[in-house]
């Protein structure tokens, strides 16, 4: 199934059965599965630049892949760009020029785009409430999780996107 695309019926009938099994490791694979799926439309989305064939990675590409792997690692905390900055040992004005130039994005956008892919893969796996997968996430408010959701998540509402995945 590699290759396979995020809307293949294949997978997501795979996925179908394997919460409808009641196997709880059938379950977590599926979540693990589907969060996994769910990093990669978003790493897609806003890749960083391919190292030249010629020269084998820039310091900038290398640094950009330690921050990364912090922000992946620790996204559900409370975040400070100085706590970011120190923990791979860079300036916090560098690190977010660095990461704008190479990604596209801000470091807050994409804090909230990891934040939002766990968020769907919770709606998806459990029944927990919509407060629980906001704060388990890394949201501090109810309305901060609806308003990165409606910009990031595809749907208006958390609520939708559970009905509509379900």
């Amino acid at each position: 199934m590699e290759g396979a695309g995020a809307d293949d019926p294949r997978l997501t009938a795979r996925w179908v059965e394997d919460f409808e099994s009641g196997d709880p490791g059938r379950h977590r694979v599926m979540r693990l599965e589907i969060e996994a799926r769910i990093h990669r439309m978003l790493l897609n989305r806003a890749k960083p630049p391919v190292p030249s064939p010629s020269r084998p990675g820039n310091p900038g590409e290398v640094r950009l892949q330690e921050i990364t792997a912090y922000l992946t690692r620790h996204f559900t905390q409370n975040l400070k760009v100085d706590d970011i900055a120190a923990a791979v040992g860079l300036n916090p004005r560098y690190l977010m020029r660095l990461f704008k130039d190479c990604t596209g994005l801000t470091v807050w956008e994409y804090i909230l785009r990891l934040r939002i892919a766990h968020a769907q893969q919770q709606l998806i796996a459990t029944d927990d409430k919509i407060i629980d997968v906001a704060l388990d996430c890394g949201f501090d408010t109810l309305s901060s999780f609806y308003r990165a959701f409606k910009e990031y998540g595809g749907s208006p509402s958390p609520g939708q996107f559970r009905r509509q995945h379900r």
